[in-house]
Formats: C-alpha cells, structure tokens, sequence
C-alpha cells in the first residue's frame, strides 16, 4: 500500500509562489503530482520583459526544459530497446558505420585506446568518458548547425568535437555523449529527432504542449530567456535575442511546459513501479533507477559518496526503497528548471522559468516540504544575492562572452 499525502493546498501555493519568486522579470511554472496525478498546475509572471514591452506568460507558455531533455530522451530510447530496434549494449559506432560520422577516443585520453568500446547504455548514465559537459546554444538570428556538424565542430559550432576524452565506466556529465545518442536514434531510424520524439513520446504521452522542433517563430507560445534581476545586460533577452537555439536537441532541446513535464513523470514512475498498462516494462525501467556509477571516490578525508545515475536520472536514496527518488535538473541561457519524482509515494512536481535566479530552489524546498518527499536536495537553497557589486563582478569576470553576446556572435 503506497502513503498517501493530502492534496496540495491550491490557494495557499498560489499566494506563495510570487513571494517565493520575483515575477517582475520573468515568469515560473509549477505542476506538481500526487497519487500518479497531476494535483497542482499554474503558471506566474511574464513570458516576456525588456524595458520596452511586457507579456503575461499563462498556463500554456512552453520553457525551455534544458537537459531535463535528456531523460525524455532515456524513455524513448528504452521505448526502442523494447521494441527490439536498439540495444543498449551493443558498441555504438556498429549503428554508425555508415552515417559519415563514428565516435572516436582522444589522442590524449590515457585511458583507453582506439579499440576502446562505447555503448549506449554509457552515453545515457554519464559514464562513456565523452566531453562536452553542456552547450551555450544559438543566437536565434544566426544559422543552426545539424547533428554531425555539432559531433564533428564544423564550423559555425560554438563546442568541441565529440570525443571519448576520459576515463569510461565513471561519472563525467556530458552533453555531447546525449548528442550521439540523437544521432544514432537519427541515423537507425533515418527520421529527423524531433519527429522522432513526437511519435515515441510526445503523442503517446499527450504532451501536447511539447516540441523538440526548432521553434524561431518568436510566437506568443514561447517564453523569453531572461537574466539575473540586476543584471541590465541580461534583461535585455526580451528584446534583443529572445532565446537560444539548441541543435543538441536530446541534451537540451525540448520547448514543454511543467504539466507535460509531469505527464512524463507519471508515465516514468508507472513503468517504475510496475503498474499495468505503463508505458515501460517494469524490467527495463529498472534502468532508470540502477546505479551505473561503481566508482569510489577518495579525497584526502579518505572515502566520499559519489553520484549516483541512472539512465537519465540522478538517483538519490537508492538504499531505502521507500525514500528512494530520481531528479534532473535544467539550465540552458535565460532559463532554470527542475524535475523530481519519488516513485513509492507517487509523488513529484515540476519547476520552470525564463530567469536565472537561483530562488527556483526555495521554490523546490517548498514543495518538497508541503508533499512530503524524501530529499536534501533544497535544504540549503538561499535567495539570490543580486546585488549590483555581485552582478558587476560577474560582468568584468565574464567580459568575453558579453563581447561576443553584444556582437551577436553567441
């Protein structure tokens, strides 16, 4: 018998969402679940500020999910593994062989050499040793590049080359090994990704406020990225660039709003705990919730946890059953956003904005305390200190990437 906990209190979460989050620059979206039910849905603030206009953002505004992509795109690739079309085991460039583009190991990786063997199951838990940690993406004004222009840096790509540049079988968060797995789907299934998204999850899911599409309508469905509440430069995302452009679209690429978010968190959590009808075998679910990282850290107090990761999914309390979650969180340029879920009580909830403040984790230790989930995850969120000096410090630190935001060149 799973725990109940009491539906969430609708009037009082909407009369403390604004003082949790400044609304004034940017907006936020909150979707919680309760008993494999979305119990709470709002949206706050402005889709849209610069000192020039302003726009109310509503409960169909899509954000930016960041690499909360990233396990949207685990479940469509487990959905495949179940249908017989890839495995997880299976070396990765056998699916290449033919696509102009194979995954290779750094000349400088001491770890391993050219015979070195990647799968997807790797690439999916952060544990294949490939590089590239996360994306800046792209000016909307400016030419997206594909799949295999991004693996290889053709030019204009603003990242590295993918390649295996660490140690496999350890934890080392990387975008770009997400990336190849988008060209694999891309590739195995000669469709472009977001069609094929569309079709494994998006649809199946009724997300229907979801897309991976590359979205440069500037429509009034979209919220603007936004910056830090003092900082004038980035205020002016509204007017000036409006968003990022992600060609890494498994990693960081998906436009949803918090309720879709929770469609796919109870479809996720159904899988998990066996449920009939779920969209996943229990067997493969397991992946979500496996740990793939058997490293033991030392440092010089001796022995320290390491992260835990799933397919997809960070993992915490993986020894208690009952206690035990999984979570992923989302930055990309003027958004912030987080995923929780805690399979035995049924429960999680869903954070989105288009600002950078760091209040989204007082918003977070909220809602884990009023749903009674088991984390630490937010216990030590604090307001943003947006001070002037703090921001000035940033901008002098930073003055190469504003150059070249200014020049329209990022």
């Amino acid at each position: 018998m799973l725990p109940k906990v009491g539906l969430i209190d609708h009037e009082r979460l909407n009369a403390v969402i604004p003082t949790l989050y400044n609304l004034n620059y940017g907006a936020v979206s909150v979707a919680t679940i309760q008993s494999s039910k979305v119990s709470f849905y709002n949206t706050f603030g402005l889709r849209k500020y610069s000192f020039f206009s302003k726009s109310p953002a509503n409960t169909l505004t899509r954000f930016q999910a960041a690499s909360i992509s990233k396990p949207v795109t685990a479940l469509a690739v487990l959905k495949l593994v179940e249908n017989g079309v890839l495995d997880l085991d299976k070396n990765v460039n056998e699916y290449l062989a033919n696509s102009g583009w194979t995954l290779t190991v750094s000349k400088e990786n001491k770890f391993v050499d050219e015979k070195n063997i990647t799968t997807i199951r790797q690439l999916l838990s952060h544990t294949a040793g490939t590089n590239a940690s996360g994306f800046g993406g792209y000016n909307i004004n400016l030419s997206i590049p594909s799949t295999i222009e991004v693996l290889r840096a053709d030019k204009p790509v603003n990242s590295d080359a993918i390649k295996v540049t660490s140690k496999p079988g350890t934890f080392s968060y990387s975008g770009g090994g997400t990336t190849v797995v988008q060209f694999i789907m891309e590739t195995v299934l000669e469709k472009p990704f977001p069609l094929i998204m569309k079709q494994l999850i998006l649809d199946p899911l009724d997300m229907k406020n979801s897309s991976f599409e590359t979205d440069r309508t500037k429509g009034d469905h979209l919220a603007y990225a936004h910056g830090y509440i003092s900082d004038p430069f980035f205020l002016f995302y509204g007017g000036k660039n409006e968003y990022h452009l992600y060609p890494e679209k498994a990693a960081a690429g998906l436009w949803t709003t918090a309720e879709d978010l929770c469609k796919f968190g109870i479809a996720v959590m159904n899988s998990i705990n066996g449920k009939p009808n779920a969209f996943l075998n229990e067997k493969l679910s397991k992946n979500f919730k496996t740990n793939h990282n058997f490293e033991k850290a030392v440092d010089e107090e001796g022995y320290r946890d390491i992260q835990k990761i799933g397919l997809g999914f960070f993992l915490e309390n993986c020894e208690d059953e009952l206690k035990f979650n999984i979570s992923h969180g989302g930055g990309n340029m003027g958004f912030r956003c987080f995923l929780f879920l805690q399979p035995h009580k049924e429960s999680g909830f869903c954070v989105m904005s288009n600002n950078e403040s760091n209040r989204i984790g007082l918003l977070c230790n909220h809602l884990v305390n009023n749903l009674d989930l088991d984390t630490d995850n937010f216990k030590d969120s604090t307001p943003a200190n947006n001070t002037y000096m703090n921001w000035l410090k940033d901008y002098l630190k930073n003055w190469k990437f504003v150059f070249k935001y200014w020049m329209g060149l990022y």
